[in-house]
């Protein structure tokens, strides 16, 4: 078993110790999350919904701590961080507040059948790998979908994400999802290919470097898994001279 530590940013200091999974725990990892996806594509939407509603509420009462988690992981400043918890709110709430219109079958023509329609069903475990740089946000558009459909969800987070990746897991469980139904692990990007390849894993969704996607991508192409990539890049920002420089410069100040 390995360890790596959470350095803060602002101090240059090593606060704190933890310990990453052993290879031999993907076994148990994936078991537990597949069972308790049996009992959560079971539950009903309205209480699936009221997951989602309570969590967002959640965010908000623990909005104090929870930035001060990102700050000194990723060095976030206290308003932006903040600021981020509060889209992670809205997000959780609009899921809750559509959950029966995005869930509700979709009627076609019938094209020469009797009836032909939509029906939105969970695929199982999904896996997501999330970067550092909006360390809740990344995994809120993710997990908030997937746990209306009914899906179950194990995520391997930025490394120097340790304390907000737990803190996603841990307040799910508060606003009532079930155990295992959403599992934080702490690994390495080696560790992860294992995790693809596992029949037990039905998808994958990366935000990441180019490389890591390719190499997600190799894998769940080879093993026929649904996968889903958002790749960094360098995108120029382009100041024009007919601009207010002034103002754009303070924007960046703030």
């Amino acid at each position: 078993m390995s360890t790596f530590a959470l350095q803060n940013p602002s101090t240059g200091q090593e606060e704190e110790q933890f310990n990453r999974i052993n290879d031999a725990d993907r076994d148990a990892i994936l078991d537990r999350a597949t069972a308790a996806g049996e009992q959560w594509r079971q539950t009903p939407i309205a209480q699936r919904a009221d997951v989602l509603r309570k969590t967002s509420k959640l965010f908000q009462e623990n909005k104090e701590q929870l930035a001060e988690h990102i700050g000194r992981e990723m060095g976030k400043l206290t308003r932006w961080a903040e600021a981020e918890i509060d889209i992670v709110s809205d997000i959780f709430t609009w899921y809750a507040e559509h959950a029966h219109e995005l869930m509700a079958d979709e009627q076609l023509s019938q094209q020469g059948a009797q009836q032909t329609w939509v029906r939105k069903e969970p695929l199982g475990v999904i896996l997501g790998i999330m970067p550092w740089n909006f360390p809740y946000y990344q995994v809120a558009r993710w997990a908030a979908p997937n746990l209306l459909l009914g899906n179950t969800l194990v995520l391997k987070h930025a490394s120097i994400c340790p304390l907000s990746s737990q803190a996603c897991q841990d307040l799910l469980e508060q606003a009532g999802l079930p155990k295992d139904a959403f599992i934080n692990v702490y690994a390495s990007g080696s560790q992860m290919d294992a995790f693809v390849a596992d029949k037990r894993v039905a998808g994958v969704s990366l935000t990441g470097s180019e490389q890591a996607g390719a190499a997600v991508a190799k894998t769940a192409g080879e093993h026929y898994k649904k996968s889903l990539l958002e790749l960094g890049g360098n995108d120029p920002f382009i100041v024009l001279d007919d601009e207010n420089l002034d103002w754009v410069l303070e924007q960046f100040t703030k």
